[in-house]
């Protein structure tokens, strides 16, 4: 007998040692008390939580308590009475947060103090286990009890008003592991949870239902509203919900990880959330009504999504694709979403057909995504918007002119050379197009008017793209483009007019922009010209974040908050424009190495800001009645250009000017004030003019180069006048024009040909051209009454190398008006040509017999075949392009190299594309084609194979 005692009781102390931790130290637990009249009892629930040690008690007495608490301690938080025991809190968050397992609640009111709040939770466990709520009241919080991450919860006998419980997790275990059971009630209803069922419908009194782990079953006809989730589905299968409210919840329906499911013919009022998934797969949403959500369907992760037949009208956003692919979204009516109808981010493969979208920023949106179809669709007063870094976010798309804006087609145009885009379109999207033209086209009400990515060469002349939603105009990693000529307005909260991003050599002039957020923004861009333009009613007139070498002169900005605004942008030029009546004239915040001179800064409240920037130059510059002329929080910035060129003009300056001299000692005035003028403690013009700087002439534009004479032996030049042509007191009086055997963009070390008289556009080189062996560049210059040059940026060339009997691997370095082969090649004696077309893998042939077999059209980025039948030379003149951008296509492409950038290797060219083989025709005996190696240099005038395993722009620009 005392044997049995002795083993009973071992026995009882080593199960002991394998109890739960909190039954261990309940054997010596404390109980805190909060309120009361009791001594020592504590004033905040806060304060005993922070006092307590893991298993003791926090006992609240009867009573309100507004705070907000976070219990990160096993222990159990037990209020008095829980009609009685009340914590509030009016602060944005959770009420009750908790980070420990093992902790009980029960017995309290728990909620926010006015109305419903969709931020937070009045409970919120987040990554714990074994922890228990009962018999509490949870009020006015969507989101009344959150269960994040968390296994192993028991709640029961719950009373929540205007919330619900509401599952967040990644796997099954934070999903079907729990107690909950109907005796919580969800605004008097029962709260389903149904986990590892197989079958049945949930009864149709529910206040919320939760299918975790279950399959087949039906959620019908039911009413769940004011609620964290209506209905919430986890690692389910074959459910179907179907002819039921979730209106006025956080989520109206939340699901993950479930397959073959079916949402139809539900409604969805008011929801933050009307209907989001994440990794659901092969299901149908349909027929459902989702109106006055912020946003209204959105699926995460998935697969094989059918979205149709649905109405959408959201606060932000209708339909939501991330990263889900081969879907379809069809027949839906998407209507006054605010941010966008449908949009797909980084989702492949879908198909988006026959659907209704009305007035929203982006009708249609792909972003970061590739092999869209786009058909049959649609927009009014909104359109398709593309966005993406890659190639193939914009080339791999179907989207055909079935799609209708404002009831006019839609043009999509791709991987295209040439051509113009037909009258009446509804919107223009070139994606990795060269050479095209749109022009007199009115694309207004829509989201964007004309769309460009990875395209070269565009000239977008005569365009209006009025009251647009989201941008006017945009270029997009395109290069060597130009827009002229355009009427620009967007939406002036949030829409731009013209963006240019990640973009180069790009021209802006003589456009009309108003009524935008950013009126003409650049971002990531350099070597940009924006001239001439009239930019008004904005919230930015022009406005550059990270940009480097572009130039802004010319410009009418005026009625603007900010007019010209830099930020973080270097070595920019801002000259000769006419700034005023903003609310900021220049804004050169923590940008360097800029140059802004010659402009007229009148009649805004801050004329010129420099904040945090470093060396700017600012001179020439005419500042008249601003309200503030200048101010700048650094002395890093010059605000003149030493003696004698002098500073600014300032309206305001009272100095006089008796003194000249770089230290203003001399007797006998130079028009530079005698003493500075002063900006600021730390800043100051130190030779201010005593008259305004005199404007300069602008640049005329090189427009065709061509081989002239009976033989061909003389070049023709021809450019645009000037607009300063005849013009003013700053009037062009004669155009200079220089040549030079080795081509540098600058013109450094071109000699002086010829001065010609004003109105003058053209020049003939004589016997310069067949003939004579020697490779030359023209540059123009206009020179102004006040003998100041400015030249064109384009130059002229001409190009001459032998060709020998027999085939010929060729190109053409210069940009020809004329394409045609007979135009290209007028100097060689042949008989048969050809080029490849990398886009369809096919020869395409052009005989002086049978020309009509030929495509006929040849440019400077293509390779050229060509069977030479006597010895001749290659002569041809053109404009020389400053930068090129030639599409290579995976697999095998014929190109040339359209640059006299003597240093260029086979090396540099796989740096930049990835290019695995070159492949270039030997140019001496036994005339061969071979592998080149790295080191070998390419050649203007020579063509080239080059073999690429993905489509990639091949960007070449010239020395």
């Amino acid at each position: 007998m005392r044997l049995r005692v002795w083993i009973t009781a071992w026995l009882l102390l080593v199960g002991m040692l394998f109890l739960s931790p909190s039954f261990v130290q309940d054997a010596c637990a404390t109980t805190h008390y909060v309120g009361g009249a009791g001594p020592g009892n504590y004033t905040t629930i806060q304060s005993a939580i922070d006092a307590a040690n893991p298993g003791d008690t926090v006992y609240v007495f009867n009573g309100t308590y507004s705070e907000q608490i976070t219990i990160g301690k096993s222990l159990s938080l037990v209020g008095e009475d829980k009609n009685t025991t009340t914590i509030r809190s009016t602060m944005m968050g959770s009420v009750v947060s908790v980070s420990a397992d093992w902790v009980n609640i029960t017995g309290l009111t728990i909620g926010r103090q006015g109305p419903a709040s969709v931020s937070g939770a009045s409970i919120k466990l987040d990554t714990v286990a074994n922890c228990s709520i009962t018999n509490t009241v949870l009020s006015y919080m969507k989101s009344a009890l959150w269960l994040a991450f968390s296994t192993h919860m028991t709640v029961q006998n719950n009373t929540i008003i205007n919330g619900g419980v509401f599952l967040e997790g990644d796997s099954l275990d934070h999903w079907n592991t729990h107690r909950i059971d109907t005796s919580n009630k969800v605004n008097g209803k029962p709260l389903y949870y149904w986990k590892n069922v197989t079958g049945g419908s949930i009864p149709s009194d529910a206040g919320q239902a939760i299918l975790a782990n279950s399959t087949g079953i039906t959620v019908e006809d039911l009413n769940l509203t004011w609620t964290s989730a209506g209905v919430q589905i986890g690692f389910s299968s074959n459910i179907t919900v179907i002819g039921s409210n979730v209106s006025d919840n956080v989520f109206g329906i939340w699901g993950v990880s479930s397959s073959n499911i079916t949402i139809a013919n539900n409604t969805a009022l008011d929801c933050q959330y009307g209907m989001e998934v994440e990794d659901f797969h092969d299901s149908v949403i349909r027929s459902n009504l989702v109106l006055g959500s912020t946003l209204a369907m959105t699926f995460w992760y998935s697969r094989n999504i059918t979205v149709h037949g649905n109405n959408i009208s959201g606060l932000l956003s209708g339909i939501d694709l991330y990263y889900t692919n081969e879907s379809t979204i069809s027949n839906n009516t998407s209507l006054f979403n605010r941010w966008h109808g449908i949009r797909l981010s980084y989702s492949n493969g879908t198909a988006i057909r026959d659907n209704v979208v009305w007035k929203s920023e982006m009708g249609i949106g792909l972003r970061g995504s590739a092999n869209s179809t786009i058909v049959g669709n649609s927009m009014v007063r909104t359109g398709i918007v593309i966005s993406g870094n890659r190639l193939e976010h914009w080339n791999t798309h179907v989207i055909d002119t079935t799609n209708t804006v404002n009831g006019k087609p839609a043009r999509y145009w791709k991987d295209t050379i040439g051509g113009a885009v037909p009258l009446g379109a509804g919107l223009v999207i070139l994606a990795n197009c060269s050479g095209v033209g749109v022009r007199d086209q009115d694309m207004s009400n829509t989201s964007v008017g004309i769309h460009l990515g990875f395209s070269s060469g565009i000239v977008i002349t005569n365009a209006t793209a009025q009251n647009s939603n989201f941008i006017s105009m945009t270029v997009s990693r395109s290069n060597n483009n130009t827009i002229t000529g355009s009427v620009v307005s967007s939406n002036r909260s949030i829409g731009y007019g013209i963006s240019v991003e990640y973009s180069n050599d790009n021209l802006l002039s003589n456009n009309t922009v108003t009524s935008a957020w950013m009126g003409v923004f650049l971002i990531n861009s350099a070597f940009n010209s924006i001239q001439n333009n009239e930019v008004s009613d904005s919230r930015y007139g022009i406005y550059m974040p990270y940009d480097w070498n572009n130039t802004l002169s010319e410009n009418d900005i005026h009625a603007n908050e900010d007019g010209i605004h830099l930020h973080y942008s270097v070595n920019n030029t801002v000259e000769s424009n006419e700034v005023h009546d903003n609310d900021v004239g220049i804004k050169i915040r923590q940008s360097d190495g800029n140059n802004v001179t010659r402009n007229n800064v009148s009649s805004n409240l801050f004329g010129i800001v420099a904040s945090y920037a470093y060396g700017n130059r600012i001179y020439h510059n005419k500042l008249l009645g601003n309200t503030d002329q200048a101010n700048d929080n650094r002395e890093s910035d010059q605000w003149d250009n030493g003696y004698p060129s002098g500073g600014n003009y300032w309206s305001d300056y009272a100095g006089v000017d008796l003194k000249w001299g770089p230290d203003q000692n001399l007797s006998g005035s130079d028009g530079i004030g005698d003493t500075p003028y002063v900006i600021d403690s730390d800043s100051q013009d130190r030779y201010p003019l005593m008259m305004p700087s005199v404007p300069r002439a602008r640049p005329p534009m090189s427009s065709e180069a061509r081989l002239s004479g009976k033989a061909l032996e003389n070049i023709t030049i021809e450019w645009l006048l000037s607009p300063d042509d005849g013009a003013g007191y700053y009037s062009v009086m004669r155009y200079d024009i220089y040549r030079g055997t080795a081509y540098d963009r600058d013109g450094f070390g071109y000699e002086l040909l010829v001065s010609l008289p004003s109105r003058t556009t053209s020049f003939t080189d004589s016997y310069a051209g067949e003939g004579d062996p020697t490779n030359y560049s023209y540059r123009v210059c206009a020179i102004d009454r006040n003998d100041y040059t400015a030249c064109a940026e384009g130059q002229a060339g001409k190009f001459t190398r032998p060709l020998s009997k027999g085939p010929n691997l060729i190109s053409i370095p210069v940009i020809q008006s004329n394409k045609s082969i007979e135009q290209v090649l007028p100097t060689v004696e042949y008989d048969s040509a050809w080029t490849y077309d990398p886009s369809i893998q096919a020869w395409r042939l052009h005989t002086d017999e049978r020309p009509y077999l030929a495509s006929g059209k040849a440019n400077h980025t293509m390779g050229i075949w060509i069977n030479v039948t006597e010895d001749c030379n290659l002569t041809l003149a053109g404009i020389v392009p400053t930068q090129t951008s030639v599409q290579l296509y995976a697999g095998w492409n014929l190109v040339s190299f359209p640059s006299f950038n003597t240093t260029y290797t086979v090396a540099d060219l796989k740096a930049e594309t990835g290019a695995t083989r070159v492949e270039g025709y030997e140019l001496a005996p036994p005339y061969f084609l071979r592998v080149l190696t790295d080191g070998d240099v390419l050649q203007a005038g020579c063509g080239y194979w080059v073999k690429v395993d993905a489509p990639i722009s091949w960007i070449v620009g010239n020395s």
